[in-house]
């Protein structure tokens, strides 16, 4: 808040240019800490007592993109990178969840979207060829996707009525796509 230093680090790393830092909260099998990825897809954790812990994950390209999320119920995060034309999502442990190849380039930032407690799903899009993908924990593809879109998606209830969700997404034209999502 000040600009001082609160916890200094014993490692220091190069972080991937298009990632975030996400926080990991306390849980029965952890200390809280700070996670992201390197350029090369190496994960980084930083711990609040300085210490740092390097896992070495799958050779990605520079360009990959990486999100920490809660897709289960457990109290840890699971882990979701996209590289190119492949999707992961792994367990914090390094648990493979799910891998998919896709036809298309994925060419943004991944979003875990919830629709209620337990469920949980990956959303992607690879818009030069205009598709949308909405995956769940287990990597199956959500009924009626790939749907037609070629930017980053929002998935939400429209009025506090309504108990069905929307996906508003924008076309190649410029136009905004409403889908009804069951």
């Amino acid at each position: 808040r000040r600009g001082n230093v609160r916890v200094e680090t014993n490692t220091v790393y190069p972080h991937s240019s298009r990632n975030s830092l996400f926080l990991e909260k306390r849980s029965p099998l952890h200390e809280p800490h700070i996670v992201t990825t390197d350029p090369e897809g190496n994960i980084h954790r930083t711990y609040f007592n300085g210490e740092h812990e390097m896992i070495e994950f799958k050779k990605l390209s520079e360009n990959h993109f990486f999100v920490a999320g809660n897709l289960d119920t457990d109290e840890s995060l699971e882990y979701v990178f996209a590289d190119e034309h492949l999707v992961y999502t792994t367990k914090n442990n390094g648990k493979v969840l799910f891998t998919k190849k896709l036809e298309y380039p994925i060419s943004h930032m991944p979003v875990i979207y919830h629709f209620s407690y337990k469920e949980k799903k990956v959303g992607l899009t690879c818009s030069d060829q205009n598709k949308i993908f909405l995956f769940d924990i287990n990597g199956n593809l959500h009924p009626g996707f790939p749907l037609d879109g070629c930017s980053g998606f929002s998935i939400g209830l429209i009025s506090e009525d309504e108990t069905n969700f929307n996906l508003l997404v924008a076309s190649p034209e410029g136009y905004l796509y409403n889908y009804y999502v069951e």
